[in-house]
């Protein structure tokens, strides 16, 4: 049994569990809002904010002693995609480790994450890579969290990781297999968008996208002449993308600011799937578009999306390896995503801090 806490800029994401052999079982999930406190940088006060926020739940579940794993939205890291030479999985290691210190001015001993993109072997026999830097008194914090709640920390990784967990066992996902098949995978969060490859189970492209739904967020607020808390609220229960509805009209002059969002981010999508489909997946394009994350809950947007691609859009409501206990707790499986991945993913590195 593990306590995985997912942390995006504005929600947290709990999901206790464990997993054994590529299955997920969830015992008790909740999607719970930050508090103002908890919102700004990666500080002491943000630390202290989250616990508060967590003891009472941890403390009604009996859960004490627990192993804790966190995962960050890549935004809290540096990234880089390196090239370099195959070797054993310590030469690896340390060929990352100089590439990132030499690149971020970092010290060896702040190198938290180094994640290498499945299947990646390049036709002279190099690997691409993708390693991330955290500051070690941020991560250090985080595992201060862990300790103040009671529990033992294991792992910190960030989201690129915890959808590999999910797909390399290629389960179903809305009933259809991954065997043989090529996907896209879009976490659509509040600051930035993660666009993911997956071909056979397999993460192949993994790249981040400056386009975040708050941006959408601020559009609503100025054209409806609201707060952002209100324009928040508009997004998730009246907002919807589709030009002939009532929501999208009341918007105004703002609806182009509307267009430029959309058109930004389906732009960028096209452009990684056409390099995929050219360069890594020849002959293996892109079949479906699986969208998840707070954004996938905006109405219209599947529509526009499946517009403009030319490929199926579908928010993911189900994947075969996941069992939530909870019927209630299914429905918001897009929103549980990295969670049910963070628990995949301490399974399958046996609690390797990373």
């Amino acid at each position: 049994m593990a306590v995985a806490i997912d942390l995006g800029s504005r929600m947290l994401h709990l999901a206790v569990g464990e997993a054994s052999n590529g299955s997920i079982n969830v015992n008790h999930s909740q999607l719970m809002r930050l508090p103002t406190d908890a919102l700004g940088d990666d500080s002491g006060t943000r630390r202290n904010a989250i616990a508060e926020m967590l003891k009472p739940v941890l403390k009604e579940l009996a859960i004490r002693r627990t192993e804790g794993l966190i995962s960050l939205s890549f935004s809290r890291f540096l990234l880089r995609e390196l090239e370099i030479p195959s070797g054993t999985p310590e030469e690896i290691l340390q060929m990352v480790r100089n590439e990132l210190v030499h690149f971020s001015n970092a010290q060896t001993s702040d190198i938290v994450e180094v994640h290498q993109l499945e299947g990646r072997v390049l036709t002279d026999g190099r690997l691409a890579v993708q390693g991330a830097v955290m500051d070690k008194a941020l991560v250090e914090n985080y595992y201060a969290l862990l300790t103040d709640l009671g529990l033992k920390p294991a792992v910190l990784t960030l989201h690129n990781n915890t959808l590999a967990a999910l797909t390399r066992t290629k389960p179903l996902v809305n009933g259809a297999s991954l065997v043989d098949r090529t996907a896209v995978f879009l976490d659509l969060g509040m600051d930035a968008t993660l666009v993911q490859i997956v071909s056979d189970g397999q993460v192949f492209i993994s790249r981040h996208l400056p386009i975040g739904f708050s941006e959408l967020d601020r559009i609503i607020s100025n054209g409806l002449g609201r707060t952002m808390d209100e324009a928040d609220e508009a997004r998730l229960h009246t907002f919807s993308f589709n030009p002939d509805t009532p929501s999208y009209h009341a918007l105004g002059a703002s609806q182009q600011q509307v267009e430029l969002f959309v058109s930004r981010l389906a732009d960028e999508l096209v452009k990684i799937v056409r390099f995929f489909a050219s360069s890594i997946g020849r002959g293996r394009p892109a079949e479906i578009i699986y969208l998840y994350g707070t954004g996938a809950d905006v109405r219209g947007l599947v529509e526009r999306l499946t517009k403009i691609t030319t490929l199926p859009v579908e928010k993911i409501s189900s994947m075969s390896n996941i069992t939530m206990q909870k019927s209630e707790d299914a429905d918001n499986l897009h929103l549980m995503l990295n969670a049910c991945g963070l628990l995949g993913w301490h399974s399958a590195s046996a609690g390797r801090k990373v």
